[in-house]
């Protein structure tokens, strides 16, 4: 972060290029992006993927994450490369600005839906999708859910709340309802913005 733009190691300088231009997003942009926000979003991305492998030790800053000091406390470290991380990091300024609608201007992909079910969920991002696909993809999703649960409680957050607070699969899906919460028999969510991606 400390080191001049022209001595950084510029592993994934291509590839988060073809991200941004793949999204809209001009050149310019990512050269800015990688002078001036990349390192902020790296650790923004590493902190939220710590925090989703160790949802007992949620952390703020990834400054301070712990060193383990022993096999008696099991502590998950995020598995990524260096470009990996440029790359979920460049995901999420495209999505930054891709959120920043002009007032008064809805983007043509613009869809707000009526609260919808874990099935209907799985049967629309698998439209074609075999039953025992759309079997595994339920059961990731109910366990993130589950997760999700434990840290919206553990945190006083109020619903509605993304599915998955980072990433590039299921972006727009926001979590309105967990079973038993206000009498709802299952997990309500809603497509929030650019339906199902």
């Amino acid at each position: 972060m400390i080191k001049q733009p022209a001595n950084r190691r510029n592993q994934g300088f291509y590839t988060t290029k073809n991200i941004f231009l793949k999204h809209g997003l001009s050149e310019h942009e990512h050269k800015l992006w990688r002078d001036k926000g990349m390192h902020a979003h790296m650790r923004a991305e590493l902190l939220d993927q710590y925090n989703n492998l160790n949802p007992n030790d949620h952390l703020f800053d990834i400054e301070k994450v712990p060193i383990a000091p022993g096999f008696s406390v099991l502590i998950r470290y995020p598995a990524i490369s260096w470009e990996e991380l440029e790359c979920h990091a460049a995901m999420i300024r495209v999505v930054e600005v891709r959120d920043k609608d002009e007032p008064g201007k809805m983007p043509s992909r613009q869809i707000i839906s009526n609260p919808i079910t874990i099935d209907q969920l799985v049967a629309s991002a698998l439209e074609n999708g075999k039953d025992n696909a759309r079997g595994i993809l339920r059961s990731s999703l109910l366990r993130q859910c589950k997760r999700r649960k434990e840290v919206i409680a553990n945190h006083g957050q109020v619903l509605p709340q993304p599915l998955y607070s980072s990433g590039e699969k299921f972006r727009n899906i926001m979590i309105i309802a967990f079973p038993g919460d206000n009498g709802a028999s299952e997990y309500l969510f809603q497509v929030s913005k650019y339906g199902i991606q």
